[in-house]
């Protein structure tokens, strides 16, 4: 593929490119890429669009902003945008606590012992009617609180590790969370090959082991999950439960946070979630324990394992989250074969909300903003896993190349190359080529999002037809397209031929997709 020229973008199968032609069948795709420093004039000029869309889609294939051109959208984009299913913010996402995810992102520097290592008196194991103290984030406010708890049920996973399920006081028996649906949720968390530690670990490793340090608690760790009533609201949702590598840390009373640690492997969830929310309630409870459970891996594998003195290996927090919902989208099928969180979760709401002019890297947490991040990295995830495979992502997860929190996008990108990609900003335009709607089935090779299957996992295909009905196309053009980010435009030619004269930015690709 060439620069600054207007070119076919697919080859192959199911691709409709004949010079400058649609062939009438498949998709087309073309596209110019603006590598100079200055805005240029593109002519768009193609043939046998008769009935047919023609999507432009602009992208930023840099980090910084650039200034869009004047573009006159059309009345029939105006009204399908107002026509678009406005959806609310589904209720059923998990608000992670502030202090949480900040603690997790930017945690105290790991200590060695100066000579010996200090001996750490490995925690006694819990038997079940133990009880104990725990502090927990109550997700108002970034409030803690003590919260006193019984352990219910202990449960072995197949690699010998202990699980303990402890129940806030108060919120275990007859309409709470009862002894079944606790059985239920231990079950799908423990039992048998397409549990979710079973996945989990066996793609991503283990939560915790050896290491070096004199600040964390020791190797030898039981996993605690404490189920309780974050914010006592009467209420399923909200804050639906968190990992907080905090409690990995050993307590210091004079350290502002760590004076707060439960010193254990654990996580907490919500019971309303599960008492209130039915049998949705436990399936986003097991969905929720799998998320954390990637990031309680992350932890340790990239925070401990793979630190060093000069270079924390942490995820900057996009590709932190993206990587747990990666995992989510990875065993979905295998979890519940009705509801899949990619499918019918954060792809919809990413088109429905619109999230194109939205920089992967900027993470943002509020729920109604248009580029809410969960929903933008989710999308981008998604597509990188269908064109890259299970392989990449393990590649991934444990990728030292560049600095993780301060190159974020070398280090992608060196994942991508390593899998038969052309890196970070051709995956990110192939991946805004997804705004057009692309059939999952017969759509050219990169493009859209095929169902794969992959080492013993199905990821199931996302039919762009499918989502019309919910896509939300901008009704102006904004006057900055940002950083890595997408601005679609539709056109429904009158005849068989669309001609247009069309400006793009420096650094910025024009994707033209007809289908």
């Amino acid at each position: 593929m060439n620069d600054n020229a207007f070119e076919a973008d697919c080859i192959g199968a199911n691709c409709g490119t004949n010079s400058v032609i649609y062939s009438g069948t498949g998709v087309g795709a073309w596209r110019y890429t603006n590598s100079t420093s200055n805005p240029a004039n593109v002519a768009v000029a193609l043939g046998g669009v008769t009935g047919k869309t023609v999507t432009l889609i602009y992208t930023n294939q840099t980090p910084n902003p650039v200034a869009m051109p004047t573009i006159t959208l059309s009345a029939s984009q105006q009204l399908a945008s107002l026509k678009s299913v406005s959806t609310e913010t589904d209720e059923r996402i998990n608000h992670i606590p502030k202090r949480v995810r900040e603690f997790n992102s930017n945690r105290p520097t790991l200590q060695r012992a100066a000579g010996a290592l200090r001996a750490i008196k490995a925690p006694s194991a819990a038997v079940v009617g133990d009880a104990r103290s725990w502090a927990v984030d109550n997700g108002v406010s970034d409030t803690l609180e003590t919260r006193n708890a019984l352990l219910q049920k202990k449960v072995t996973a197949a690699d010998g590790r202990v699980v303990n399920f402890w129940v806030e006081s108060g919120e275990f028996g007859i309409g709470k969370l009862t002894a079944a649906q606790l059985d239920a949720l231990a079950s799908r968390f423990v039992d048998g090959s397409n549990s979710v530690y079973s996945m989990v670990t066996g793609l991503a490793g283990q939560p915790w082991g050896a290491h070096p340090y004199t600040d964390l608690i020791p190797a030898n760790q039981e996993i605690d999950i404490v189920f309780v009533n974050f914010d006592r609201n009467n209420k399923p949702y909200g804050l639906m439960g968190y990992f907080w590598s905090l409690n990995n840390f050993l307590k210091d009373n004079n350290h502002a946070e760590l004076k707060n640690s439960n010193q254990s492997l654990s996580f907490y969830m919500d019971t309303e979630t599960v008492y209130l929310g039915g049998e949705t309630g436990i399936k986003n409870e097991i969905s929720t324990l799998a998320h954390e459970f990637v990031h309680m891996i992350n932890f340790y594998q990239r925070g401990v394992v793979l630190n060093t003195v000069n270079t924390d290996n942490t995820f900057d927090t996009s590709w932190e989250e993206m990587s747990a919902m990666m995992m989510e989208d990875i065993i979905g099928t295998r979890l519940d074969a009705v509801y899949h969180p990619i499918r019918d979760g954060r792809f919809p709401e990413w088109l429905a909300q619109g999230a194109y002019n939205c920089n992967p890297l900027n993470w943002i947490n509020d729920t109604k903003s248009q580029c809410f991040s969960y929903n933008v990295t989710g999308s981008f995830g998604a597509y990188l896993l269908r064109q890259y495979g299970v392989g990449f992502y393990k590649h991934f997860l444990r990728n030292t190349s560049f600095n993780a929190g301060s190159q974020p996008v070398a280090l992608l990108d060196s994942s991508i190359k390593q899998f038969g990609g052309r890196g970070y900003a051709e995956a990110l335009r192939r991946w805004g080529a997804s705004i057009a709607l692309l059939p999952s089935a017969t759509s050219p090779a990169g493009f859209g999002y095929p169902q794969r299957v992959d080492s013993g996992f199905t990821l199931p295909g996302l039919n762009g037809s499918n989502y019309a009905s919910v896509r939300k196309l901008p009704t102006s053009v904004p006057g900055l397209l940002e950083g890595y980010a997408h601005f679609p435009i539709v056109r429904k030619p009158a005849g068989a031929s669309y001609v247009e004269m069309l400006t793009v930015p420096a650094g910025t690709t024009l994707s033209v997709i007809v289908n």
